[in-house]
């Protein structure tokens, strides 16, 4: 808790010591001649050193001048709640300005940050438009609610107006620490009981942390959005409370990214539970690969905000990272292309991890698919490697997709069998293939296939309906001894390569 104190206290040191000078010093024009000049003409006079809201108020052409004066201090104090600073002389400063896209005289220099607070020119002089007339008061009572106005009071009851201006602003803002820390405490535990009642009601199998860090990450944006919401309480200077506005903006969005990378553990911890209800194990090589691309869009989304709450042109700078990426893509082509060929494995499923395939030239069991390669066990229990590019487009043979493991041989036998023994010898063969476990029993041939130079070859073609290679070796096995053994109960020989010699009598000599 004491680090995070200091984390908050940081934003309002170095506003303390990067204070801008604002360009309103000089005394304006009062002809109201342009619209920069509307801005510092009601600015100017709501100085603390040249405080006259009487010519603060001629820019707003209203008939009720008492009306005019309340709505300059009230828009006043809107801009600097809010911390939207004002550039006085970089406005536009031609008498006869039109807007690009309506084509009148309407300017409006805050469209994302105030939309509605613009200048408009009416009989020959610019004013505030008649919608900033009408939208102040709404502002006023929206960023000024009872809750500020109440901790306004607190402040000033406490008896710190003989304090100078800075020292009376960092003990404000430590009462304002204290306050939400304590409504941080009492948030953080709330939602803690809370989690611990939701885990053991619906989410049994994800891990307690997870939950934990949840509800600190959701108290400390509750936290931080309590004390964006009285900063307009401490009456901050513009540059300041801009400052800080943009540093609390910042720190929401940091917490918003993690809370997204915790809420994508726990959608991970719900897909590992789904993908091990699945028969395939590609599924358990996307949980990892899914997370890191969903934290990086978190990540990247998170980081284009905070460049755009620091000002920076991210059209631009997005414009050229892309003709970065371009070159770079050109030198990383082969890169490219395995990050889609791992894409394209993962939508086909041309193989499983488990499975015995043959690519390449490789054949092995497939251990691992990552972004860039297929990571191969060999039956000579090395590790191959193959990029992922070269998977998605060779021909894959892929054993552990069979129905049935096909097993054929040539029994020979010798030619002085009998053919009344041979025909016997291959009916029981048949016999013995019905009735072993692991043969597919609807789909054998078992014929004398052709007579060869030193036997008679009886073709032997059942398949196997086992699940892995070992079990196939098992039934190969069981299948081979069966054969011997009935060869040996029928008196079948068995027939290997010889030669025979047949010798002449030789006539004798006289």
């Amino acid at each position: 808790m004491k680090s995070l104190y200091w984390l908050l206290f940081l934003p309002f040191f170095f506003a303390c010591q990067s204070v801008q000078h604002t360009n309103q010093s000089e005394a304006p024009a009062t002809n109201q001649s342009n619209p920069d000049n509307v801005a510092h003409i009601h600015l100017y006079f709501l100085q603390p050193d040249t405080y006259e809201p009487a010519k603060s108020a001629i820019v707003f052409d209203i008939e009720d001048r008492k009306e005019a004066e309340k709505l300059a201090i009230q828009l006043k104090a809107v801009l600097d709640a809010k911390g939207i600073y004002v550039p006085v002389g970089s406005m536009p400063m031609q008498g006869d300005y039109k807007d690009s896209l309506t084509l009148q005289h309407h300017y409006e220099p805050f469209p994302k940050e105030l939309p509605g607070y613009s200048m408009s020119k009416l009989g020959g002089k610019w004013y505030y438009s008649s919608e900033t007339v009408h939208k102040t008061p709404i502002w006023y009572a929206q960023i000024y609610s009872w809750p500020v106005r109440s901790f306004n009071k607190l402040l000033s009851e406490i008896g710190l107006s003989h304090l100078d201006r800075l020292t009376k602003t960092a003990i404000s803002f430590a009462i304002l620490l204290l306050i939400t820390g304590i409504v941080f405490f009492i948030i953080n535990r709330f939602l803690l009981l809370l989690a611990s009642n939701i885990k053991s009601w619906l989410f049994k199998r994800i891990e307690s942390d997870h939950l934990s860090e949840l509800a600190r990450i959701i108290s400390l944006i509750i936290m931080v959005l309590l004390i964006r919401f009285l900063l307009p309480a401490l009456q901050l200077k513009v540059e300041f409370s801009n400052f800080l506005h943009k540093c609390f903006s910042i720190l929401i969005i940091s917490f918003f990214i993690l809370g997204g990378f915790v809420l994508i553990k726990i959608g991970m911890t719900y897909f590992v539970m789904l993908t091990g209800k699945t028969k395939s194990k590609m599924d358990d090589q996307l949980v990892p690969i899914v997370q890191r691309t969903t934290q990086f869009f978190v990540a990247a989304l998170g980081i284009i905000e905070i460049l755009s709450i620091l000002e920076i042109n991210v059209t631009a700078l997005i414009a050229g990272i892309s003709i970065g990426s371009l070159a770079i893509a050109l030198a990383a082509q082969d890169t490219i292309k395995n990050l889609f060929g791992s894409a394209t494995i993962f939508i086909d499923k041309p193989f499983q991890i488990g499975d015995w395939i043959q690519v390449e030239g490789v054949d092995g069991t497939v251990e691992e698919v990552g972004f860039r390669s297929t990571r191969i066990r060999t039956f000579a229990n090395s590790l191959v490697y193959i990029p992922n590019g070269k998977v998605a487009d060779a021909v894959i043979n892929n054993f552990g997709l069979r129905l049935y493991r096909r097993f054929k041989m040539n029994v020979g036998v010798t030619y002085n069998t009998p053919p009344d023994k041979i025909e016997q010898f291959v009916e029981s063969l048949r016999e013995m293939v019905k009735k072993h476990p692991s043969c597919h029993n609807e789909s054998y041939h078992i014929y004398v296939n052709g007579m060869s130079a030193s036997s008679i070859d009886i073709l032997v073609y059942v398949f196997f309906d086992v699940p892995d290679w070992a079990d196939e070796l098992k039934g190969k096995q069981e299948l081979i001894l069966e054969i011997m053994k009935i060869a040996q109960q029928q008196n079948v020989s068995f027939a290997f390569p010889s030669t025979s010699l047949y010798f002449e009598n030789a006539v004798p000599k006289e």
